[in-house]
């Protein structure tokens, strides 16, 4: 791939590595999907290491983050947990 080109994709933290409330709402989206073929939940550090060894460098935007700049802290009932964004780069 030309230099600069890169890849953008949200992903879901994989359950083990959540917290209640983040296990709860992964529940809830795996029910969403569950006749989807597509895998959706991913081990954050495993992922990243994968990309990396692709020649890809990460940077990672995690759920708190996400929520802050789309859902207004709060104002807004949708509020994401445990979903991640990633964009590689090369």
């Amino acid at each position: 791939m030309p230099e600069g080109s890169g890849v953008v994709f949200d992903y879901a933290a994989d359950k083990s590595k959540l917290g209640l409330m983040e296990r709860a709402s992964r529940n809830l989206i795996a029910w969403y999907v569950a006749s989807e073929p597509l895998r959706l939940f991913f081990d954050p550090v495993e992922l990243s290491a994968c990309i990396s060894e692709m020649g890809f460098q990460c940077v990672e935007t995690s759920s708190n983050e996400i929520n802050a700049r789309y859902c207004l802290e709060g104002r807004n009932l949708l509020q994401l947990r445990g979903l991640r964004i990633i964009l590689a780069r090369f």
